[in-house]
């Protein structure tokens, strides 16, 4: 991941994150706090299921370029669909 890129789920920007699911309801191992934590050992899991969303409340206009995301495991996504709401 670039360094250069902001975290957008940092809480000085994003006042809300929520997730759908996490595998095995085990936060502290797969929680949304790992979705964006710049290490590549850890990620946030979702448990299994047809729909998953990441939903991110933002306090003020937010510009959002360029959105990285990294799917890994058996099952990921074939469409993503990006919203976001200001306060």
């Amino acid at each position: 991941m670039d360094q250069n890129l902001t975290n957008v789920f940092d809480p000085k920007i994003c006042n809300k994150v929520k997730v759908s699911t996490v595998m095995n309801n085990l936060s502290s191992e797969n929680g949304k706090q790992f979705l964006n934590d710049r290490r590549d050992d850890t990620c946030w899991s979702s448990a299994e299921g047809k729909f998953q969303y990441i939903f991110a409340c933002f306090d003020y206009p937010t510009k959002i370029k360029t959105i990285e995301l990294t799917c890994s495991g058996g099952f990921c996504p074939r469409v993503f669909l990006f919203f976001y709401v200001m306060k």
